[in-house]
């Protein structure tokens, strides 16, 4: 899944589509913070990452759940 994570601010998550490459530092209109391009993206990237292995975390959660009430009833 792509994320435009140095166009995203990672205060209000507003996406500033007018930002190019040449542009090192934004404004975000929403918040007013201002965001330096690399680390606006890093604080992003971290982001994504971790609620990316939060869904994964609950996915594997819910299979093994399912697959002990599988055990369980099976037993009966």
């Amino acid at each position: 899944m792509f994320e435009p994570s140095s166009k995203t601010c990672n205060i209000c998550g507003f996406k500033n589509s007018e930002l190019t490459l040449k542009d090192r530092e934004w404004q975000c209109p929403e918040c007013k913070n201002t965001h330096d391009r690399d680390i606006n993206a890093a604080i992003n990237i971290k982001k994504f990452a971790l609620a990316e292995r939060e869904v994964g975390l609950v996915d594997s959660l819910a299979k093994v759940k399912g697959m002990k009430q599988e055990a369980s009833s099976s037993k009966t």
